[in-house]
């Protein structure tokens, strides 16, 4: 019996140690994941407060958003009224429109085939003849109209025909109260021609010196004041004014723009044309009014254009 007694003994404290061995694991695990908890537990307050911080500035920069959008929506709100009034003071100045017969050659409009129908000055004058702009009386005026139009005659019969005609109407012109009052300034005159130019001025002669005038007998005296509405100016040709800027006294930046073989005016509007140099008949002809289409052409509420004979073998215009 003692034996016995002796070998149960003997596995109960194999069993104990065997329980001991299993707790100091348990007891090591359970160590391990007390640290490991606390790790993350510390880790987690770290995260927590990057998380507290991302939304602080998340705020901040919502805010900040919020703001900019708002000066954004004034800024716009302020530009939008700019253009408005910016457009207002370019499109709807109140202009004076010479009502004269002689200076608008009405008793040519039948006898000159091609009155309206190819130069732009007549189709100009007609149209701001009705513009809701147009003032009566010059002293309200901030823009006047010349309503000769001098291109259209100078294609239309003999030369003499053409200088008696721009002769008489000129003389009306600078006899008028409001050219008296102005001298010639903010006036306006649709000259949509290449001879008008200062290098073929004096080739083609097409605005005439005139005694008659008085003060204002030198054609080119009588222009230095206005506003030319015509196809080019000399501050649209970069390379032009690069090649010859040296050679012609600062060609660029002249202290003196009388000299300069473009214009002999105060300001020129480039008026937008198709240009068609360097086609050839065949390539251009879709530009030009087939036979019976030319009402549709008229019936255009804009025409402001410059056209030469589609039979030529070259096209400028």
């Amino acid at each position: 019996e003692v034996e016995e007694l002796r070998g149960k003994l003997e596995q109960l404290e194999a069993k104990v140690r065997e329980l001991e061995g299993r707790e100091l694991v348990a007891k090591s695990k359970a160590q391990a994941w007390e640290a490991d908890a606390q790790a993350r537990a510390e880790e987690n307050q770290a995260t927590e407060a990057k998380l507290k911080d991302a939304e602080e500035r998340l705020g901040t920069a919502e805010q900040a958003v919020a703001k900019a959008d708002q000066r954004v929506k004034e800024w716009e709100s302020k530009a939008a009224s700019w253009a408005v009034v910016r457009a207002d003071a370019v499109l709807s100045v109140p202009f004076y429109w010479y009502e004269d017969s002689t200076m608008r050659m009405k008793s040519l409009a039948k006898a000159c085939p091609t009155w309206g129908r190819r130069d732009a000055d007549v189709l100009f004058i007609e149209q701001a003849k009705t513009h809701p702009k147009r003032v009566k009386s010059f002293s309200e005026a901030k823009m006047f109209i010349v309503t000769i139009p001098l291109v259209t005659s100078f294609g239309c019969g003999k030369k003499y025909n053409h200088t008696e005609r721009t002769t008489a109407a000129l003389r009306r012109l600078v006899s008028s109260e409001a050219w008296a009052a102005t001298r010639g300034r903010n006036h306006v005159w649709m000259l949509f021609d290449w001879r008008i130019m200062r290098w073929a001025d004096s080739a083609w002669n097409m605005i005439p010196d005139d005694p008659g005038r008085g003060e204002w007998e030198d054609h080119l005296k009588l222009i230095a004041n206005m506003t030319v509405l015509t196809y080019e100016n000399w501050h649209t040709h970069p390379g032009t004014c690069k090649t010859f800027s040296q050679t012609f006294n600062d060609y660029c930046h002249p202290s003196d723009f009388s000299w300069l073989p473009f214009e002999t005016w105060a300001c020129s509007v480039v008026v937008p044309y198709f240009a068609g140099e360097g086609l050839s008949s065949e390539e251009a002809m879709e530009t030009f009014p087939k036979a019976g289409r030319f009402e549709e052409w008229q019936e255009r509420q804009t025409m402001l254009f410059y056209r030469n004979d589609p039979r030529k073998d070259y096209q400028w215009g």
